[in-house]
């Protein structure tokens, strides 16, 4: 786990299974962390979720006034289902619809150690979850976390790559990442990445194309009034006004920048880790 920032200790959990994702209930400072299949961490152990449910966790989110998280799994047979958990843990209910709404899809990554949580989000101001599809222009909302309503991002190709997605409370404003971007080697990637807002998560205006870019996660510092992206290809670009984008370069980090990203005020800076190591990086800004 990370420790100011700046340490890591290693722990186990007792499960065989891979990390997947770790949300936190910012108030009761309450967190769930979900292993590859039917397992998750409560801050009192390990619950095994038994034969009632059949997901691998893909998008967590925490839904302040719902007082709710909410989960994304897909099933051993490919199909996605929405589960809302308390802050204990304990399962409350799941979606009934077979992946949310139609074309809708979130794939799983090849390397079992690298999330996908940034694909979800809620707004307390708009009460409502949205959801951004891996392989179409696909948005899916909700307001319970149960019942999906479909919608699609205007000018889009429906062939685009949903990255990476946010709220910005302060700003009323959702935030993604909508690509053509590839990979060519390692460290290199071509193409280019889209980025959207929306203040309703359903109408969405395209603000900026940021080229070699493969945005994967993405954070607001409210404190800085900066967002940050970063993604494969071993840098991140930041912005106050989402007019001027500036290019860090990391290459020196021998990051990828797959695992997770968020802003500290404790240590002034955006923390990244990669994905399938134990390498963290810091942007202090």
């Amino acid at each position: 786990k990370l420790i100011d920032g700046a340490k890591y200790s290693n722990e186990t959990d007792g499960t065989s299974y891979n990390f997947k994702s770790c949300v936190q209930d910012p108030v009761s400072k309450k967190w769930l962390a979900f292993f590859g299949k039917n397992y998750i961490r409560t801050p009192s152990g390990v619950k095994d979720l038994g034969s009632d449910v059949d997901f691998t966790c893909i998008a967590t989110c925490w839904a302040n006034s719902l007082q709710k998280f909410c989960v994304i799994g897909q099933s051993s047979g490919g199909e996605l289902t929405s589960y809302l958990f308390d802050v204990d843990g304990n399962l409350l209910d799941k979606s009934s619809s077979i992946n949310l709404v139609s074309n809708f899809k979130l794939y799983s990554t090849s390397n079992t150690n690298r999330s996908r949580d940034s694909v979800l989000c809620w707004s307390d101001k708009e009460n409502k979850f949205v959801a951004i599809s891996n392989s179409s222009n696909v948005i899916a909302y909700s307001s319970d976390g149960l019942n999906w309503n479909r919608a699609t991002i205007s000018g889009a190709a429906t062939s685009a790559t949903g990255r990476c997605i946010c709220r910005v409370e302060s700003l009323d404003l959702f935030i993604l990442s909508l690509g053509t971007t590839t990979m060519i080697s390692s460290s290199v990637a071509t193409g280019t990445a889209s980025i959207y807002t929306s203040q309703d998560g359903i109408t969405w205006t395209k603000i900026k194309s940021l080229t070699n870019l493969m945005p994967t996660k993405i954070a607001w510092s409210e404190s800085k009034q900066i967002l940050c992206m970063v993604g494969y290809y071993k840098g991140s670009y930041i912005t106050k006004d989402f007019t001027e984008w500036e290019l860090i370069n990391t290459q020196n980090t021998t990051l990828d920048f797959t695992g997770e990203l968020i802003w500290s005020d404790t240590a002034n800076a955006f923390i990244s880790t990669q994905g399938n190591t134990n390498k963290f990086a810091r942007l202090k800004i």
